[in-house]
């Protein structure tokens, strides 16, 4: 993998004290996208997965918590059954393959290279 390539991962999560979980939790929405409670999609480097794991780091017990941090290929694929992974009529923006999170959002107007495209989810 190139050193600053971007790449998809998959960071889930299992923290048994409830401040804990709300610190990790917070680091985990300002880099990725929640799909499920304790689980995020990120497209980060190598440089920034390290910084997570850092930040993370910091806030854990590694007694008791378990975080994971996987590499997923850049054109995953997936299937999901069950309830909505989006509210109908909510808007998700991506580039590319990069989905954004609600605090990458203020990044459309300030680099708007590549384009970005909306998405409306209808279930």
């Amino acid at each position: 993998m190139v050193a600053n390539e971007r790449r998809p991962h998959l960071l889930a999560y299992d923290i048994s004290n409830p401040r804990r979980l709300y610190r990790v939790a917070k680091i985990s929405t300002t880099w990725g996208l929640r799909v499920q409670y304790s689980i995020f999609i990120l497209w980060i480097t190598p440089a920034q997965r390290d910084k997570i794991i850092a930040e993370i780091e910091s806030e854990i017990n590694p007694a008791t918590d378990d975080i994971r941090i996987y590499p997923l290929p850049k054109k995953a694929e997936w299937t999901h059954i069950g309830r909505a992974p989006l509210a109908t009529g909510a808007t998700l923006y991506t580039r590319g393959e990069y989905q954004l999170g609600k605090q990458e959002l203020s990044d459309i107007q300030n680099n708007p290279e590549p384009p970005f495209q909306a998405i409306d989810y209808e279930a």
